[in-house]
């Protein structure tokens, strides 16, 4: 069965990715390691001097700005990889729905082709009890009764007028059933492969999303430790460094809304000034005397 998520779990999926989108552009910077962090000891050397700490609180500004990258291309992947398994359970339903139509026109075929093979059967039946299609026997006792042979002259010219069209339609019948049940398997398998690939898709989500999960718990707890750092090499508190980054943080994204606004609105003028090809004007008529 293909794997699903809960609402909750896609909820919080969804607030972590607009907070990360909130708090960073679009293009993510290479992340750093936990072990890049500065250590207490790189804190207490700097504390003492100006310029030390100053580059300190720059690089530790810059740790988080790229964490919270990190934080967006992350939660992006997994938005991406539900998208991609919403989709493929869409076209497993389109499937599964195909196949469930081409089974039954299948077994209407079936049951046109058997009661078609039971008709030619019976008409069968009845020209043999017939004696056959006008036996030379039958020509013999012509002049002895000229009435009886006209009739059943009649009789099997009927038959045989039968005989055709019944033929016909069970071999239309065949062919119908034998081309339905092809299209029905063929229908079933790609439902088999659209149900192994939600598997995958759903799997892979599962993963996307532990995994971003995972990494917002481990940039949470960082942020926590380099916000503490920034309040002691800046002499603050974390409360007020929580409030300064934060600052930074909206105007990265009212920058790139600048930014998006911009190149939206310069593509428009773009295309509003590109020239557009005109049909040339018809030749005005000649209005003229004659003379």
């Amino acid at each position: 069965m293909p794997q699903t998520f809960s609402q909750r779990g896609f909820s919080a999926l969804t607030a972590m990715l607009v907070g990360s989108l909130l708090t960073v552009g679009l293009t993510p910077s290479p992340a750093f390691a936990a072990s890049d962090l500065p250590s207490p000891a790189d804190i207490a050397a700097a504390e003492d001097n100006t310029a030390a700490a100053a580059e300190l609180v720059t690089e530790i500004e810059s740790i988080l700005e790229n964490a919270s990258a990190e934080l967006q291309g992350a939660q992006v992947e997994a938005m991406k990889s539900q998208g991609a398994y919403i989709d493929a359970l869409a076209e497993l339903d389109e499937r599964r729905s195909t196949a469930q139509r081409l089974s039954a026109l299948a077994g209407q075929a079936e049951q046109t082709y058997r009661t078609a093979s039971t008709e030619l059967g019976q008409l069968a039946a009845d020209i043999y009890r017939a004696g056959g299609i006008m036996p030379d026997s039958s020509l013999l006792s012509f002049v002895q009764d000229p009435g009886s042979i006209m009739y059943q002259a009649s009789t099997v010219e009927g038959m045989a007028a039968s005989r055709s069209r019944t033929v016909n339609q069970a071999e239309t019948a065949a062919k119908s059933l034998e081309s339905l049940q092809a299209d029905a398997r063929n229908a079933e398998q790609a439902a088999a492969d659209a149900a192994e690939a939600a598997e995958k898709a759903g799997a892979a989500t599962e993963f996307a999303m532990a995994s971003a999960a995972s990494l917002v718990e481990e940039k949470q707890a960082e942020r926590g430790t380099l916000v503490a750092q920034l309040a002691q090499l800046r002499n603050t508190t974390a409360a007020l460094e929580e409030k300064r980054i934060a600052g930074l943080e909206q105007e990265r994204r009212e920058d790139e809304l600048a930014r998006i606004l911009a190149a939206s609105a310069e593509a428009a003028a773009a295309a509003t000034a590109s020239p557009r090809s005109e049909a040339p004007l018809a030749p005005a008529p000649n209005l003229g005397t004659g003379l």
